[in-house]
């Protein structure tokens, strides 16, 4: 319940999960679901709880709802999530140039987004990842023009052509070579964000030479999310062997302790 960002209309909260020994460790912000309008951190403290015995230091955040803040509010919140642990990174035992991103739903949306599009120039702390994890996140937001929730998360704008912010606020749209890489576990028989979102995500991911993971379970959206224990402990494997080939330059990561 430690505050990592204030507003002037609400403080957003963050858990801090802490592996045993000395570190540091490589760390990992945790990201809810809950179509950007619902969900808590809450729903993802099992998950939290799985990582942290793997070795890595969680940060399980909250960040603001889309129903009064919508798109890109809630990747400000993420980086600012990114900013203050890497700010704080020796009173949690974080080795700084080592944070991935990792969510479900739209967390795996928003987890994307932060690790794919541009870091802010303005930055005194970067907020640059070095490995997302994406269980079931939407990855095409074109491709749910009459979703009530996509509209809510865009402000309710429509669509209206190329690069509009449908586009912008999709993960697709902003594949490059310099991405770092990506895990993706999904449910095959998953109708909420069908499977084919994280798949034709992968397809791209891999013609601009990103590494790439596709791990595909047996069953739809909510079980995916139940029964992930398997696909965490493989998502946190990829994450540390992933962040032990990336590091950040130390004039980008300019540390405030």
């Amino acid at each position: 319940n430690l505050v990592y960002v204030e507003y002037e209309s609400q403080s957003l909260p963050a858990d801090i999960y802490i592996p045993e020994g000395e570190g540091p460790f490589p760390a990992v912000i945790v990201i809810h679901g809950g179509g950007w309008v619902g969900g808590e951190r809450a729903d993802m403290q099992e998950a939290s709880e799985l990582l942290v015995t793997h070795g890595l230091v969680v940060m399980n955040i909250d960040y603001r709802s889309a129903r009064e803040h919508p798109h890109p509010a809630q990747l400000e919140d993420c980086r600012a999530a990114v900013r203050w642990l890497r700010a704080h990174a020796s009173q949690f035992k974080v080795s700084p140039e080592q944070i991935a991103a990792l969510g479900y739903s739209a967390g795996g949306h928003l987890a994307l987004m932060l690790g794919l599009t541009d870091v802010p120039v303005e930055e005194e702390v970067s907020s640059r990842v070095g490995a997302v994890v994406s269980g079931a996140g939407p990855t095409n937001l074109l491709e749910y023009p009459d979703s009530g929730l996509v509209k809510r998360f865009t402000g309710g704008k429509r669509i209206a052509g190329r690069g509009h912010i449908w586009a912008d606020a999709s993960p697709i749209t902003h594949v490059s070579a310099d991405d770092p890489p990506v895990f993706f576990y999904h449910g095959r028989w998953d109708m909420v964000v069908k499977l084919r979102q994280s798949t034709i995500m992968a397809k791209a991911l891999e013609q601009a030479n990103v590494d790439v993971v596709m791990d595909v379970q047996p069953f739809g959206h909510a079980l995916t999310h139940v029964f992930s224990s398997g696909s965490l402990t493989r998502a946190a494997g990829f994450i540390k062997k992933s962040l032990r080939k990336t590091s950040l330059p130390d004039e980008q990561v300019n540390l405030i302790q």
